[in-house]
Order: structure tokens, then C-alpha cells, then sequence
């Protein structure tokens, strides 16, 4: 008798606060959860498990990020649509922590310049938050996507109708099969098929999921090409995944698709953000 056990990742909700999310670019409601690495026993956890630490996932983008839950005064419930309650109540030095940040991107939205520096710590934010989930589905198993999904279909059916066209054109002649010979090469085509979509379906995965959020927190900035490639070797020199499945060309193909309104309604009122001196250039 085989016993499957091991150990498993689990995630266990704690709560909501407020917190400023750099993908959004924006203060953004927030879930916090606690993960854990739990004994199983056939896939059914033994408690919640020893912890290894606590995310932070932004209910706009669901981008998450490493966070020490101590940030915050307290965590609740549920999400409230009052961003001004929510950080009163989870997050009352919210812009005490991101008044160098708020400012930044209040000067942003009034089409200002910043400093070299901070535009190019900018440019590597998103790529540096986003890195963990490019590396999670390139680590871990092939998803099933709706291209597998047809492949599959695909590899079953297409053998069936192989094997019925040919037996129209061609009749089975005693001692041979050709309908049969055709649907199993074609099911042995389908098969390779299927396998090739499973192979390329995480790339697939980072097109759809991680460039759109990617773009989203670039497009203010309106980088020119050559600041996307700039950022993009340096973190390309560092082995970071997302830089080897994201070219710079891709990625300013996506913020073309894009139209920023710095007027667009936020959970936060930039006009009242604090502006350091040190942070924003006058053009």
C-alpha cells in the first residue's frame, strides 16, 4: 500500500488593509495572507503549517508581494470601498511611510519631471514585483490553457475523422488497414501537438497575465525604447525570468495599446499629496 505525503504550501486569509501597490501605482485595497509549508496526507493538510512568511495581494491587480503584517494597526474582514476609512482604521501612517512616493506620483500625474534616479528605480519596480509570479509558473507544472484544451480535442477527434476519410477513399483490403494507419499517425501527430502547447503554455501565461500588469505600472512613466532596453539588460545580466520571456520590443508593443489619463478616478487624492522639494524637478 503507497502512503502519499510530503508537505504542501498552504494559505490562510488573515484580513484586509489598505497599502500602496506599485503596479496600480495607487493606494489599493489590499489581502493579507499568512503561507505556510503544512504536512499532507493524500493532498489533505495537517494544520496550517510552519510559516514561511506573509503576502500582500492588491484587489485591483492581484499582484502580490512579500510584507510584514506588523505594518499595519489591524487587518479586516472584508474590504471596505472607503479607501480613506481603510487606512484610517489598517494603515494610519500610510502617508507618513509613502509621502517621498506620493509625491512622485503626484508629479507624474501633473505631466512634471522627476529625478534620473527615481525614474529608473521606477522602471525596474514592476519587473522586480512581478518576477515571483513569472517564476512560480516557470518553475512549477505546465498550466492547462485553452490551446491545450483544443489540442486535446483536436487529438482525439482528428484520428476519428482521419480514419473515416480514408476509409471512404481508400476500403480496407484484406490483410491491410489504411484508415487505421492514418488515424494512429494522426493521433501520434496530435499527441506531439498536445505536448508542444503544454511545453509553451507558461509563455503564453506571461503574455496574458503578467504583461498587461507590467505595462499598467510602466505606461506613466512613457519610456522611451532605448530606457526599456536599458532596464531590461541589467536585469536580463541578473538571470531574472521575466526579463528572458519579455522582450523590450513586446513590452512597448503593450504600453502602445494603452491610454493614459492622468485624470482617471484613484483611491487616492494626489492633489494633497506631500512634495518634497528634493523629489520633483519643475520642467
Amino acid at each position: 500500500m503507497f502512503v502519499v505525503w510530503g508537505t504542501k504550501r498552504t494559505v490562510k486569509r488573515l484580513g484586509y488593509a489598505a497599502d500602496f501597490c506599485g503596479i496600480c501605482r495607487d493606494l489599493c485595497p489590499t489581502r493579507i495572507d499568512r503561507v505556510g509549508a503544512a504536512s499532507h496526507v493524500y493532498g489533505l493538510s495537517v494544520g496550517s503549517g510552519e510559516l514561511v512568511g506573509h503576502l500582500a495581494t492588491c484587489t485591483d491587480c492581484h499582484s502580490s508581494r512579500p510584507i510584514d503584517p506588523a505594518t499595519y494597526r489591524e487587518l479586516l474582514p472584508r474590504p471596505s470601498e472607503d479607501t480613506t476609512e481603510l487606512v484610517r482604521e489598517t494603515f494610519p501612517d500610510f502617508e507618513k511611510v509613502y509621502g517621498e512616493r506620493l509625491a512622485i506620483e503626484a508629479s507624474l500625474r501633473a505631466g512634471k519631471q522627476i529625478p534620473a534616479e527615481a525614474r529608473e528605480a521606477l522602471l525596474r519596480e514592476p519587473f522586480l514585483q512581478l518576477e515571483a509570479d513569472v517564476e512560480a509558473v516557470c518553475s512549477g507544472s505546465s498550466r492547462i490553457d485553452k490551446e491545450c484544451v483544443i489540442a486535446i480535442l483536436a487529438m482525439v477527434l482528428a484520428p476519428i475523422g482521419a480514419g473515416f476519410a480514408t476509409s471512404a477513399v481508400f476500403p480496407d483490403e484484406p490483410g491491410s488497414s489504411p484508415a487505421g494507419m492514418v488515424a494512429l499517425i494522426t493521433f501520434g501527430a496530435g499527441l506531439l501537438g498536445f505536448f508542444s502547447c503544454l511545453a509553451t503554455s507558461p509563455g503564453r501565461w506571461i503574455r496574458r497575465k503578467v504583461l498587461p500588469r507590467l505595462a499598467r505600472s510602466l505606461h506613466p512613466l512613457q519610456p522611451e525604447f532605448e530606457e526599456l532596453d536599458g532596464v531590461h539588460r541589467q536585469l536580463r545580466s541578473l538571470g531574472m525570468r521575466i526579463a528572458k520571456k519579455l522582450t523590450p520590443a513586446r513590452i512597448e508593443s503593450a504600453l502602445a495599446q494603452l491610454e493614459f489619463d492622468p485624470g482617471a478616478r484613484t483611491h487616492y487624492d494626489y492633489s494633497r499629496a506631500p512634495r518634497p522639494e528634493a523629489v520633483v524637478e519643475e520642467r
